[in-house]
C-alpha cells in the first residue's frame, strides 16, 4: 500500500482493535483497519492510501482505529534522492480526509516502523498526543484542533446547549493531553472562540472543521515564509548544524528550523547539514 523502493515484502491483514494503545502490528506486514464512528459508514472497496497507492477493504466493525504499516527494519536508508525541484512537497504527518476523519503518523514506532492511523474519534487524537504518538509544538496544535472537530461530527446530541456541555468537555480533556503545550492551548482557545456566536450545532461543527484545517495551512504557509526568510539570510555553501525537532515531523508538514535549511537546499547554498 505504501510502496516505495524502500518497502520491503509485506503481506496485509486485519486486526480488530480494542482500545488505542492496543494497536498490534508484526515485523514485514501491512495492516489496515477501518475507523468506525465516523460521518457515515465505510463503503467497502478501494481506498486511497499515503502515496498515491490503492488498497482493498473489507467494511469496518464499529469502533475501530485504520492502521497503515510498514516495516523499515531491513531497509538501509531513509534518504532518497532531492532535487531542488521536489522542495515545495509537504509531507503531512497529520491529514483531515474528506469523510471527517483524521490520518497521523505514529511517531513512537519510528525509525523502524512507518504507522499511519486514522480514526473518527477525538479520543484517539486526545491519547496520541498524550503518548506522544504526536510531538512538536505545532504538530499538537494542529492535532488538537482537529480533535475538536472530530469531537464535534461525533457528538448525538440535537439540543444546543447538551451539545455545548459535551464539546466542553471534550475540548478539556484535549487540554489535559499535555497541559504546558503552548500550541494546544491556543488552537483549541482559536476554534471555540470561531463558534462563540454560533447557535446551530450544523454551523458549529462546519465552522470547527474549517478552522481546523486553516490553522494547519497556516501553520505550513507560515513555515515555507520562515523558511524562505531563514535561507536568505545563510551564506552560499553553508554548513548548518541543528539538533532541534524542527522538521516536517514536528508541524503542519514543512518545518521550522529545517524549512530554513529545506529552503536553503532548494536554492543549492547548502553544502552539508550536521
Amino acid at each position: 500500500c505504501l510502496g516505495s523502493p524502500l518497502t520491503p515484502v509485506m503481506s496485509r491483514r486485519t486486526i480488530a482493535l480494542g482500545t488505542p494503545s492496543q494497536v498490534l502490528s508484526q515485523p514485514n506486514s501491512h495492516t489496515l483497519i477501518q475507523s468506525g464512528g465516523g460521518i457515515g459508514p465505510t463503503k467497502p472497496g478501494n481506498r486511497s492510501a499515503p502515496g498515491g497507492q490503492r488498497c482493498q477493504l473489507r467494511p469496518p466493525d464499529g469502533g475501530q482505529m485504520s492502521v497503515l504499516f510498514r516495516d523499515f527494519s531491513t531497509a538501509r536508508s531513509f534518504f532518497v534522492s532531492w532535487t531542488s525541484t521536489e522542495e515545495s512537497r509537504l509531507f503531512l504527518p497529520i491529514e483531515w480526509l474528506p469523510e471527517g476523519k483524521v490520518r497521523f503518523l505514529d511517531q513512537t514506532r519510528l525509525p523502524r516502523e512507518e504507522v499511519w492511523k486514522e480514526t473518527a474519534e477525538y479520543s484517539v487524537i486526545a491519547e496520541a498526543i498524550r503518548r506522544l504518538e504526536v510531538r512538536g509544538a505545532p504538530l499538537i496544535g494542529v492535532a488538537a484542533a482537529y480533535g475538536l472537530a472530530l469531537a464535534a461530527l461525533s457528538i448525538d446530541e440535537r439540543d444546543p446547549a447538551r451539545f455545548r456541555l459535551r464539546l466542553e468537555e471534550a475540548a478539556a480533556e484535549l487540554l489535559s493531553t499535555r497541559p504546558t503545550a503552548v500550541n494546544l492551548s491556543w488552537a483549541i482557545a482559536r476554534s471555540l472562540q470561531t463558534i462563540d456566536n454560533l447557535s446551530q450545532i450544523d454551523e458549529i461543527r462546519r465552522a470547527l472543521v474549517h478552522e481546523g484545517r486553516r490553522i494547519h495551512e497556516e501553520d505550513v504557509a507560515a513555515n515555507q515564509r520562515m523558511g524562505q526568510h531563514g535561507a536568505a539570510i545563510l551564506p552560499r555553501d553553508a554548513r548548518v548544524m541543528t539538533h532541534c525537532n524542527a522538521g516536517a515531523l514536528a508541524t503542519g508538514g514543512y518545518g521550522t528550523a529545517l524549512g530554513v535549511i529545506r529552503a536553503a537546499r532548494a536554492r543549492g547554498e547548502l553544502r552539508h547539514v550536521y
